[in-house]
């Protein structure tokens, strides 16, 4: 069942339709239009239940009523009462027509629209902490956050994508005392990758003060040196940080994502004071054994930290500053955050005290907690050295799609190139097959499978659809404009099939439930936005692959009985590959012509 389902024409006719037959305004008919949970029930439905509240009568009498009203339409080959439900079934060669005319006969890719025109969406996506790579754990908060830059601009709206990088902090106290105890200059200048020589350091801090205590106090000290503009220690922030954006763009660059704005949390260190004494000045700030906090006991939370006893800033202080600087900069009408779950409380704090504080624009901040990804069961962990790094992950993927291909399609042209699309694919999608705030387990064998729901085989599924339109004659052409902005080249379009198709040709049950897929697939966006999930893309992906392969294997495409026939599952055919590549591209996923 779809809520609010993006309207077409036969959803447009079903509101009319009810509108005439109870008087009740478009805008309250509307979102309750629904696509029943069983084919055979009918097409759509129009649950009755809040119609019966204002007329005062049962659900069942109603949608009786509204049938008696209704009666026969041109559009739909029936219009039913089942209960409290009044059921539509479409006419079907119409209904093939205009879905599938609706698909290909357009200049842009099907699914996209202006519904968030001129609104403002500004997401926080990746933000890892600075001076080590990307781990597995990075994954979701990346791929996700990129996902849903992308879904948001395809729909109309500005996605303002920000990597907002932990730059500051007592990990940065940590490990700058440990290179100052340990470290080389020179072997970092010779390290063939330097930041994982930081990280060693790093581990060896956190291994160290389990016998000597005292190195606590000598990281907070450094950090403080750090706040207070230390010439020595201020040029070893600058150049662990320089080192760890060369990482952090190499890996970016692999996994084809791009930020709008990449900030930092030392951009913010400037105008702490000034947001401290703005808390202060609404008497939401206390003294506390030193420290300083601010009560959220209205909200049933514990109160937010906002600095030290010591006078060392903390990075809830800057993301209060931070929300500040977004809103003016950007107004938003929506801002996410896509951070792990284990900074829930962070951001149930965060929120409270911006409501707290007399800003209305906090009800528009969300956090979408991604689940935690644990290593056969325990939490990662870069202080104990227990990560895996999301570049080992990806190199592991690629070597096995190039061993795969080697076995099954030795000849294929641009080898390497599909096998890096079809590893990285494998990764990602590993990462959308599942709702982002469900706990991974990370296991090799999965993430990198080349069977059942994955990647490779929504990629195979689509290079199969390329394979019969390019044996029917078929040629491509490319759709520009802005809406692709955020995809890669690769986007692009069948030419529409020949004009002479006698739709009433189709109508099996593979053709008719694949086809009705597809017309889902713009409530489908909706839906992710809505919902600030990917995992509702890439479901429904499945779903239209599934459909697509049962339909493939019963029935002949090519060399039909009837020319009109063949034109009319070509039609099939090619718009089931222009929502696949669609919808691959929206993830951050290659749609390879050949596999």
């Amino acid at each position: 069942m779809l809520h609010m389902l993006k309207k077409n024409s036969f959803i447009e006719e079903i509101i009319q339709l009810i509108h005439q037959a109870t008087l009740v305004s478009h805008e309250k008919i509307s979102p309750l239009v629904e696509i029943p949970p069983k084919a055979e029930m009918g097409d759509y439905a129009f649950p009755c239940f809040e119609l019966a509240k204002e007329m005062r009568k049962a659900p069942p009498q109603v949608a009786q009523e509204i049938v008696q009203k209704i009666g026969r339409s041109s559009r739909f080959a029936s219009v039913a009462a089942a209960g409290p439900y009044v059921n539509f079934k479409v006419d079907p060669s119409r209904f093939y027509r205009e879905v599938l005319s609706a698909i290909l006969e357009r200049d842009t890719p099907y699914g996209s629209s202006q519904t968030g025109a001129g609104k403002t969406v500004v997401i926080d996506f990746s933000s890892p902490n600075m001076a080590r790579p990307l781990n597995i754990a990075h994954l979701g908060t990346t791929a996700a956050g990129a996902a849903l830059q992308r879904i948001y601009s395809f729909l109309g709206y500005r996605a303002v994508g920000i990597n907002y990088l932990g730059d500051w902090g007592t990990q940065f106290g940590k490990l700058i005392a440990a290179f100052q105890r340990w470290g080389d200059q020179k072997t970092l200048a010779s390290h063939p990758k330097p930041v994982l020589y930081l990280v060693d350091l790093y581990v060896r801090f956190h291994k160290e003060v389990e016998t000597d205590p005292s190195l606590e106090e000598e990281a907070r000290a450094t950090l403080l040196k750090c706040e207070q503009g230390d010439q020595q220690v201020t040029d070893l922030w600058r150049r662990f940080c320089a080192i760890s954006h060369a990482e952090l763009d190499k890996i970016y660059q692999r996994l084809g994502i791009e930020f709008d704005f990449v900030d930092s949390e030392s951009q913010y260190n400037a105008v702490l004071d000034d947001t401290i004494e703005n808390i202060r000045r609404r008497g939401l700030a206390r003294e506390s054994e030193g420290a300083l906090i601010a009560d959220l006991e209205k909200f049933e939370l514990p109160p937010i930290l906002l600095r030290r006893s010591d006078g060392a800033s903390l990075y809830s202080t800057r993301d209060i500053a931070a929300a500040f600087d977004r809103y003016e900069r950007f107004h938003f009408d929506r801002m996410i955050y896509v951070v792990g779950s284990e900074q829930r409380l962070h951001f149930q704090q965060l929120f409270a005290l911006l409501k707290e504080m007399g800003y209305p624009w906090a009800d528009r901040c969300t956090h979408l907690a991604l689940g935690q990804v644990t290593l056969e069961g325990e939490k990662m962990s870069t202080r104990r050295g227990q990560v895996i790094f999301l570049d080992d992950v990806l190199d592991k993927a690629i070597d096995l799609a190039r061993k795969i291909i080697e076995e099954k399609n030795p000849d294929l042209r641009n080898k390497e190139e599909v096998a890096k699309e079809v590893g990285i694919g494998a990764v990602l999608f590993n990462r959308f097959s599942q709702r982002q705030n469900k706990d991974i387990v990370f296991d090799w064998d999965r993430a990198l499978s080349f069977e059942g729901e994955t990647g490779p085989y929504l990629q195979y599924t689509h290079a199969r659809a390329c394979s019969i339109l390019r044996k029917a004659g078929m040629k491509k052409k490319k759709i520009v404009g802005e809406v692709f902005k955020y995809f890669p080249d690769w986007i692009k379009k069948w030419s529409p099939t020949p004009p002479a198709i006698d739709w009433t040709l189709l109508g099996n049950p593979e053709e008719h439930d694949l086809i009705k897929l597809l017309d889902r697939w713009p409530s489908l966006l909706e839906s992710a936005t809505w919902q600030n999930e990917p995992y509702v893309v890439a479901r429904h992906l499945l779903d239209i692959s599934a459909a697509f392969n049962k339909f493939y294997n019963l029935h002949r495409v090519i060399d039909s009985a009837a020319p009109s026939l063949q034109s009319a599952r070509l039609a099939i055919v090619s718009a089931t590959q222009h929502i696949l590549e669609t919808g691959l591209g929206l993830l951050g996923i290659a749609a390879p012509q050949e596999m």
